[in-house]
């Protein structure tokens, strides 16, 4: 499984559109949508977690399509390792 990350999402948005969304590309395994704490709306972001034969063409799919009247990207989540060196932290990609 690969996780995606769908940005600029309109704060209407729900799991269950992007789920269906997704679904046409493959099987959605999960759905997390960042949502505003005051408001409970979505945030603009959201994380998709589908299987990873298909994360490719889900991405050209979807990267510059159009959601609820906005201009979405999405992404493959790129996975950080952190290192301790000398009281610092550090990521490195």
């Amino acid at each position: 499984m690969t996780r995606m990350v769908v940005r600029n999402l309109a704060p209407n948005t729900t799991a269950e559109a992007l789920n269906s969304m997704f679904a046409e590309h493959g099987a959605v395994h999960s759905v997390k949508l960042i949502t505003d704490v005051m408001t409970g709306r979505c945030g603009g972001v959201a994380y998709v977690t589908i299987d990873e034969r298909v994360t490719g063409a889900a991405r050209d799919a979807l990267d510059g399509s159009r959601h609820e009247g906005r201009v979405i990207e999405v992404s493959i989540e790129k996975k950080s390792v952190w290192t301790v060196g000398q009281g610092n932290s550090t990521a490195s990609r």
